[in-house]
């Protein structure tokens, strides 16, 4: 199961994706997957762990290639795009 939100800003006559979150959840295993993509900053930050564990994971840290802001109408259908490689937004 997973969840996503996405955040745009209004300029120049658009609406530009300037941050997203998702998390994915394993139902049988518990694995949680945590991605926030910064497009300002063209970093994301990737946590792995499991709902079970009551730890923190430390996040890794991505670059965005190529660091861009894309427009609403730009954007594909969900899920198919990949904003950092193996990761789809």
């Amino acid at each position: 199961m997973g969840m996503s939100r996405y955040e745009f800003r209004y300029q120049d006559g658009a609406f530009y994706l300037i941050g997203a979150d998702t998390t994915d959840i394993h139902r049988g295993s518990g694995e949680q997957i945590d991605v926030s993509y910064d497009f300002l900053s063209g970093k994301a930050s990737v946590k792995k762990g499991n709902i079970a564990d009551d730890n923190e994971a430390k996040p890794e840290w991505k670059k965005i290639e190529p660091p861009c802001l894309r427009t609403m109408e730009s954007l594909e259908k969900l899920y198919q795009w990949e904003a950092i490689p193996g990761y789809r937004l």
